[in-house]
């Protein structure tokens, strides 16, 4: 098998497809942001549960702010021109019910350059 088969077929068993142009994946979560001059936009996707487990959420780090669960898909980071930002994310999921404890990944840190300044 060629080595191009190789990733086409690993990424496939990952969930993505090969034309997705994530920023950065690591540990099963991928991001990818935007910047709009006071905002850093991050789409989060996930490859650690199947699309049919609906009741999974990530949670996320980021600068001057505790550990927080994450609305929907999209992580804001305030930011400035220049600035490095340095932000965390966890995917988690419940399969012991609603009353127990989350199953989550590890903790994936991601660094994100702000243009300017």
């Amino acid at each position: 098998m060629s080595p191009l088969v190789r990733i086409s077929l690993a990424a496939v068993m990952l969930g993505y497809s090969i034309g997705s142009a994530w920023a950065s994946c690591k540990l099963y979560i991928c991001v990818d942001g935007t910047d709009n001059g006071t905002n850093h936009a991050v789409e989060l996707r996930t490859s650690a549960f199947s699309n049919n487990d609906r009741n999974w959420h990530f949670n996320a780090i980021v600068p001057g702010r505790s550990q927080f669960e994450v609305e929907g898909n999209i992580l804001n980071i305030p930011e400035h021109p220049g600035e490095v930002l340095v932000y965390s994310v966890e995917a988690c999921t419940d399969h012991n019910g609603p009353f127990q404890r989350s199953v989550c990944t590890g903790w994936s840190q991601f660094t994100h350059k702000v243009p300017g300044g």
